[in-house]
């Protein structure tokens, strides 16, 4: 089963420059449940230059540098996936739900698992230890496991590479019986529609949210490589002319709920650049990418069907700019030096004369600070100081 349809791509550059999820080896994070996270990434106005010290952030080697030790003299620092910049507006309480019927079900097929939580303190019990924890996550994952949460998601990555096999013109090895029509109707479907590829599996970056690199907060970018910033990059499933225009399409083979979700991360590949790695450079589309309409292609696994579901990008994007301020919110510091209110209050309560509550009303008034609590306040200390004829 071959296909060949590159379109404005005649000559296929090596692996290694296209990015993508199995051949860019682009420096990312690993989380602490030893999972990968996001991408770091060598931030616009910054030029990368070899050196013998390895940074322990990216790996990149760079020269070192005496004032970031950890570091030396790279400048990476890092972006959010896509898929983990849109959850933030996500409602997760089907995604929990069935996180803890995995569990359920899973802690009763495991008795080993069922004692090795017994023997764990809970959170509930003062004398937890963070071991305690580790093990109680560790056991849930396990029974997790255990259900098959993973089942879905690998056949699902599994249906995407092959689909990119395909795309790309390879010829492909034995693919279970299952999973035939799939990619049978999916290659039929995407001929017929006549789409001409232009990217297959690419890295893209987004930058218009990150500073230039002589305005980033170097301290952050010292110690966590991370910024104040928001940079978002994502490996983006196609590019291609559609109906007279370059467009954006990512391949679903399971649920469609968050349908949200899908403009969205259709929406910020749209805006992004292509970054080549090794070399961190930033190149250009063929053209303008259409930010009014993306497309889902629709292929849920093991049942014979694809079709193209056309998503409104413009309400994408304003569902992005608010998770843009989520992401910012989260990062407010909301200690406070002062109390304006109380202060101002408090020296009403001690005022000792008309006049020093007339100033007092003054200033809260230039302060912005004069609402009505405090009105009524300096309103009844000048009452009581005129009772007592104390007027200057």
């Amino acid at each position: 089963m071959t296909s060949k349809r590159i379109g404005a791509e005649p000559e296929r550059p090596p692996r290694q420059a296209r990015g993508g999820k199995d051949d860019s080896g682009i420096p990312r994070r690993m989380n602490s449940n030893g999972t990968e996270g996001g991408p770091y990434i060598i931030p616009p106005g910054a030029q990368h230059i070899p050196g013998k010290w390895k940074c322990e952030t990216c790996g990149r080697m760079v020269k070192t540098d005496n004032a970031k030790p950890r570091k030396g003299s790279c400048r990476c620092f890092y972006y959010k996936r896509t898929t983990t910049f849109i959850d933030v507006l996500q409602d997760e309480f089907l995604l929990k739900q069935w996180g803890n019927r995995n569990v359920a079900w899973g802690m009763a097929q495991r008795p080993d698992l069922v004692l090795h939580a017994a023997s764990c303190k809970p959170d509930s019990d003062y004398d937890q230890t963070i071991e305690d924890k580790r093990e109680l996550n560790n056991i849930a994952a396990e029974a997790q496991s255990t259900a098959g949460d993973k089942t879905k998601a690998r056949i699902g990555t599994s249906l995407h590479k092959l689909t990119h096999q395909m795309d790309r013109g390879d010829t492909l090895g034995y693919v279970p019986e299952r999973w035939v029509d799939d990619l049978k109707v999916y290659d039929a479907e995407m001929k017929r529609l006549g789409v001409e590829w232009v990217s297959i599996e690419a890295f893209r970056v987004f930058d218009h949210w990150v500073k230039h690199i002589d305005e980033c907060d170097h301290k952050a970018l010292r110690y966590g490589g991370s910024c104040a910033c928001l940079g978002v990059a994502g490996t983006v499933d196609r590019l291609g002319w559609y109906r007279g225009r370059l467009r954006v399409f990512d391949i679903k083979t399971g649920s469609d709920y968050n349908k949200l979700g899908h403009a969205m991360q259709l929406r910020m590949y749209g805006a992004m650049t292509p970054y080549a790695y090794p070399g961190d450079e930033r190149g250009e589309d063929p053209d303008d990418v259409d930010t009014d309409v993306g497309y889902i292609i629709k292929l849920p696994e093991g049942q014979g069907h694809c079709e193209l579901v056309p998503m409104d990008l413009q309400k994408g994007w304003a569902a992005c700019l608010i998770a843009k301020q989520v992401w910012e919110a989260r990062n407010w510091s909301v200690n406070v030096d002062r109390d304006p209110r109380a202060e101002v209050t408090e020296m009403a309560l001690r005022a000792g004369s008309v006049e020093e509550c007339r100033i007092l009303w003054a200033n809260a008034l230039e302060a912005n600070v004069l609402d009505r609590r405090l009105k009524t306040v300096i309103r009844q200390r000048a009452a009581e100081l005129k009772a007592r004829k104390v007027s200057a």
